[in-house]
């Protein structure tokens, strides 16, 4: 089986140019996982992981109590955070929690 070669692809290199702009323009990147967890996670979100971790920027990952995070992926984050998914308080708490962790505190 051949493998593709995707770098030389132009559709493929300005969809991934666009999918991770956000990251390149960013100090870190914070990933919010909703109840379903990271099943069936899009190849974007995947991607911007990758290269967030190949720039050497905090990777912070906020998830309700309960929600399956695979090892993998919680050992490459600087920072995991949960909430409870009822309550607003708790999830402005883990954003909080989280920014103080990789030194950028909210102050408000």
């Amino acid at each position: 089986m051949k493998r593709a070669n995707f770098s030389k692809s132009r559709e493929f290199v300005q969809w991934a140019t666009h999918a991770t702009k956000g990251v390149d323009e960013s100090g870190m990147m914070l990933a919010l996982v909703d109840e379903s967890g990271t099943k069936g996670a899009k190849l974007e979100f995947a991607l911007q992981i990758g290269h967030c971790l190949l720039e050497d920027k905090p990777l912070i990952i906020i998830l309700p109590t309960g929600t399956p995070l695979p090892a993998k992926l919680e050992a490459a984050a600087t920072v995991v955070e949960y909430y409870d998914p009822g309550n607003d308080a708790s999830h402005k708490a883990a954003l909080f929690r989280a920014f103080e962790k990789v030194g950028r505190p909210v102050r408000h």
